[in-house]
């Protein structure tokens, strides 16, 4: 034989990606990209550089934890307002 331990783990893998990727998925991903993509060259076309101003590149440097786009967001917030103790009035 010679099998080992690792192959069932990547079999296991194997058939996930397979269930996940089909040609309804794959279809659906295309199409979802390509509207995406229609859409913002659409409002590029209408309003230039400030709609990837205001669309994409403002969250990049955002400052406002409240309403920010981060992954980490809620736990800056909790961090941000937890020294009060109490609690507001």
């Amino acid at each position: 034989g010679g099998g080992g331990g690792g192959g069932g783990g990547r079999s296991s893998c194997m058939r996930l990606v397979a269930c996940l990727v089909t040609r309804e998925t794959v279809t659906f991903a295309a199409v979802s990209a390509g509207v995406f993509c229609a859409l913002g060259a659409a409002c590029y076309a209408l309003y230039g550089d400030d709609f990837l101003r205001e669309a994409f590149l403002y969250h990049l440097s955002r400052t406002d934890i409240r309403h920010n786009f981060s992954s980490a967001f809620y736990g800056a917030y909790l961090t941000e307002h937890s020294g009060g103790g109490g609690g507001g009035s």
